[in-house]
């Protein structure tokens, strides 16, 4: 009996070498990316997104398998879709069009179309935003709305742009059980456009950050206004 528990955990742990952690994180960014399409109930696109991503490298994304993922996938999205109001469900069957409009009119970069509408998560250390400092707020890079203010800023050392805390212009998602209980995050949307922006974790705490939380959002999302620092009063 020793023997055999002795061999199914040599088993187990020659299984768990065989697969790296990069790899681990690349299925779970298809899972989600595939599954927010499936939900939307585009899925056709949503495969055609992945499979254009994976030839992209600017983007996160798994290198082989995905006609074999994609089964699992339809069935998990089945079970963990939340249920869609009838204005919900016209608001984004009619989004295809309001994003390709974006894309073709230059509004928005292949890669902002990649990461707001098909949930792409670009490649940590990549963003210029990384590294912007200044006073002002970050906004929508679709529709232009308010989402982060840079006093709320910090360094998460991640990889991507991080803030403790958003403005009214940026939503969390609500019922989806794989993000909130095994990824441990939820989405974070654009308010106005619905765009994905990121996810935000309840790891804040790390950093010491007033609301223990991790907005971390993919920089190609997001837009930067500078404003003028008020003046102190000894300075006036």
């Amino acid at each position: 009996e020793n023997m055999s528990r002795l061999l199914i955990l040599v088993f187990f742990v020659a299984q768990c070498s065989a697969f790296s952690l990069s790899h681990y994180g690349q299925q779970i960014w298809k899972l989600n990316s595939m599954t927010s399409k499936f939900r939307s109930g585009i899925h056709e696109r949503g495969i055609q997104a992945a499979m254009s991503m994976e030839q992209d490298k600017d983007f996160v994304v798994p290198s082989k398998a995905l006609t074999r993922r994609a089964a699992i996938l339809i069935a998990a999205a089945a079970t963990i879709a939340p249920k869609q109001s009838v204005a919900d469900t016209e608001s984004k069957a009619s989004s295809d069009a309001y994003w390709d409009n974006l894309l073709k009119e230059g509004k928005i970069s292949k890669k902002a179309y990649q990461v707001l509408h098909f949930a792409a998560t670009e490649k940590p250390f990549t963003s210029p935003l990384l590294k912007e400092k200044r006073n002002g707020v970050f906004t929508c890079a679709a529709c232009g709305t308010e989402l982060f203010s840079s006093d709320k800023k910090f360094d998460s050392g991640t990889g991507w742009p991080s803030f403790w805390d958003k403005l009214e212009g940026a939503e969390l998602e609500e019922g989806n059980a794989y993000d909130n209980f095994v990824n441990m995050r939820t989405e974070v949307h654009c308010r106005t456009c619905k765009g994905h922006l990121g996810h935000v974790f309840d790891d804040g705490v790390v950093w010491s950050v007033p609301t223990n939380k991790r907005y971390c959002i993919n920089g190609v999302s997001l837009g930067f206004v500078p404003r003028e620092q008020p003046a102190s009063p000894a300075a006036a």
